[in-house]
């Protein structure tokens, strides 16, 4: 029997992988999280967005390696930066600005960076 809870945690991505380090930062979160065994989404918004194009699979493969099954963008804010859905790596689901909403109040906690 486990001591812990396991808890619903969102990481939100906002930031672009070329802005410094904390696009880098937020995955390591996540990934330190779920290595807890604590169930981990990451929703990417706003320049965090450019996280999840093909050329930047190497950051989130580690993710898949340890369970973070549940990546998510909107539409809108692919739409805002003209990048097309068959452009992401794979695995990220696409969804709409109430679905985000859902899925926020959904969680225990919520990792914003």
């Amino acid at each position: 029997m486990s001591l812990t809870q396991t808890k619903n945690i969102l990481v939100v991505c906002s930031q672009a992988p070329s802005k410094g380090n904390l696009a880098r930062e937020a995955l390591d979160a996540a990934f330190a999280v779920a290595a807890f065994e604590q169930s981990v989404c990451i929703y990417f918004s706003g320049e965090g967005v450019w996280q999840l194009l093909a050329t930047q699979q190497k950051n989130l493969t580690t993710g898949k390696a340890i369970n973070i099954v549940n990546l998510y963008v909107s539409g809108e804010e692919l739409a805002k930066r003209n990048i097309n859905a068959d452009e992401l790596i794979e695995g990220i689901s696409v969804i709409n600005a109430k679905d985000v909403n859902d899925i926020m109040t959904k969680q225990d906690l919520v990792l914003s960076f």
